[in-house]
Order: C-alpha cells, then sequence, then structure tokens
C-alpha cells in the first residue's frame, strides 16, 4: 500500500508560465511616472506625451529607471539604460507599452484626449 503512495509534485510560487505570480513590470514605478506626466500636463497645460518627454529630461528619471530595472545584471541594466535615457525611440516604445496602455479608471486621465492636442502652424 505504501509504494502507490505518491508525492504530489512542490508548485513554485512565482513560475515563469506568466499566468500566476509577480507582476512582470514594477507598476510603483509605472504609477510614479504616471502620476508625474499628470502633474507635468496641469502644471505645463501641455499633453500627456509632451509633459512626459519633459520628464524623460528631470534629473529624477535616471533614479526611477534604475528602480524598474533594479532585477537586471549589471550589463543588461547599463544597456537598458544608456537606451531609455538617450534613444527617443525606446522612450516612445516605452512610453506606449507601459504609460498609456492601461486606460481605465484613473488612468484614463493620462491619455490627452485628440480635441486638447496642441497644434502648431508649419
Amino acid at each position: 500500500m505504501d509504494s502507490k503512495i505518491r508525492k504530489r509534485k512542490k508548485i513554485k510560487k512565482y513560475s515563469s508560465s506568466g499566468s500566476a505570480g509577480r507582476p512582470t513590470s514594477p507598476s510603483f514605478v509605472i504609477n510614479l511616472i504616471k502620476t508625474k506626466v499628470l502633474q507635468y500636463k496641469k502644471r505645463y497645460n501641455t499633453t500627456s506625451w509632451n509633459a512626459f518627454t519633459r520628464l524623460t529630461t528631470h534629473k529624477g528619471f535616471k533614479d526611477l529607471m534604475l528602480e524598474y530595472y533594479k532585477n537586471k545584471t549589471p550589463e543588461q541594466k547599463k544597456y537598458y539604460m544608456e537606451r531609455i535615457l538617450n534613444n527617443q525611440e525606446v522612450q516612445t516604445q516605452f512610453y506606449k507599452d507601459n504609460i498609456i496602455k492601461d486606460r481605465t479608471g484613473i488612468n484614463s486621465l493620462v491619455k490627452t484626449s485628440p480635441k486638447n492636442y496642441i497644434r502648431h502652424k508649419k
């Protein structure tokens, strides 16, 4: 009878399968960036995209990105930090994928409505 008793396989709490466990990106940093975008939008009377680009030039943005990439290896961290701080296309992709991705509830305020876009004459 003892030979028929099987031990159950222990399931990992945080698996890499993606279905359960910890969030993949640090939501704290994303929420901080969203809050600062809302503040800059209101303070400078501008669009959310312009507020985000203004935030990327701020000296505290580097610290936020260090917190965002804290789980990376030192080589990866150096590579990602150099790209996010200096490459405009990477900043654009980060904005699209993380800042305006979830537009429900309070996060709907982050995205500027098209009627409020700032248009300049060419």
